[in-house]
């Protein structure tokens, strides 16, 4: 249930995850989540929803935003028998998050995602890097089922609007403010977003369990990579042949 217009407040929150191919710990701390505006500031709560009045639907805005996460995850397997967790830890983050619902039944429609996190800084041993691809490996087949049952079960309810109501907010829509409002947030397909404005990841091969074998590792070895103003995007059910114009900063490849 989403009460639309309630604040929380909690300091901290640990999940834990086990399962034959792995178990996970993540503890985040100072939780809160607030109604927000549609470009993230505090307002009053009318202003963090928008109506449409054309489609019967309603845009809710909030923001969920945490002080610190660490994530802690092993893999169960034989190639991750000797590796040490995987130990992550994440600062200040801001999620944005849009909800779409439906008005007649308060039935929830879609919701786009976007994650803000500070900058990263992440050191990982040639250990701890096996250790994140067999956690990776690990959750790939039970991700890629749950996905694709998801898929075909929220096929039928894709976001799609009646072509009346299209044609509707052509004629009319254009010259009402709240209509544009809605068209300019409107979530037309469930999304999620990383914005990741630096990452510093370093590389590095210490003496000790879970070192690497590499003959041209034997006497250790370091590497950085940086990444600067990093955003990756997933449109889980969007089919292939679907419509990417609503994408914000899509562009259409050329071929040539």
């Amino acid at each position: 249930m989403i009460i639309d217009g309630i604040s929380v407040a909690v300091n901290q929150v640990q999940v834990e995850f086990s399962c034959d191919a792995f178990t996970s710990t993540i503890q985040i701390s100072r939780v809160t989540v607030e109604s927000r505006t549609p470009e993230g500031r505090k307002g009053d709560l009318r202003l963090t929803r928008i109506k449409s009045p054309d489609t019967g639907q309603l845009l809710i805005f909030k923001e969920l935003e945490w002080q610190s996460a660490r994530i802690e995850a092993k893999a169960h397997s034989a190639a991750a028998e000797n590796l040490q967790p995987l130990r992550l830890l994440l600062g200040n983050t801001h999620c944005r998050i849009v909800i779409k619902k439906r008005l007649s039944d308060c039935a929830v429609l879609g919701s786009r995602l976007a994650i803000r996190p500070e900058p990263l800084a992440w050191a990982l041993t040639d250990g701890q890097l096996r250790a994140a691809l067999a956690c990776a490996a690990a959750l790939a087949e039970p991700v890629k089922k749950a996905t694709a049952a998801a898929t075909r079960a929220k096929a039928v309810r894709k976001i799609e609007e009646p072509r009346d109501q299209i044609q509707s907010r052509s004629s009319t829509g254009d010259k009402d403010i709240l209509a544009r409002m809605f068209a300019k947030h409107d979530v037309r397909e469930t999304s999620y977003h990383l914005l990741a404005p630096r990452i510093d990841l370093h590389l590095c091969d210490d003496p000790g369990l879970g070192r690497s074998d590499k003959p041209s590792l034997s006497k250790g070895g370091a590497l950085q990579v940086t990444l600067v103003s990093m955003q990756a995007d997933l449109f889980p059910y969007h089919k292939a042949s679907g419509d990417r114009r609503h994408w914000r900063g899509y562009r259409e490849c050329v071929s040539h």
